[in-house]
């Protein structure tokens, strides 16, 4: 008894884990908003995550190797959760 009850509350948060990532991967980010018309156009959007402490280096190496890439800019740490 007490076995099929864990084996059920198992499950029931797999499901519940899995139903919600499906619903969330469903939402637009907002944050993308502004840089929808580009990619409609071919433009490639490249986000990367870096340490703050690299932010320069790693921006200076992408403009030397793609002239023409252009900075959205950078945003800071934020929560994974707000």
């Amino acid at each position: 008894m007490l076995n099929e009850m864990l084996l059920a509350a198992l499950l029931g948060a797999l499901f519940g884990t899995w139903a919600s990532s499906m619903a969330a991967s469903a939402v637009p980010n907002s944050k993308l908003k502004s840089f929808h018309p580009d990619i409609e156009r071919g433009k490639v959007l490249m986000m990367v995550d870096v340490p703050m402490r690299r932010v320069q280096e790693i921006s200076d190496l992408v403009a030397k190797r793609h002239p023409e890439a252009v900075s959205g800019g950078f945003e800071p740490t934020i929560p994974a959760f707000p």
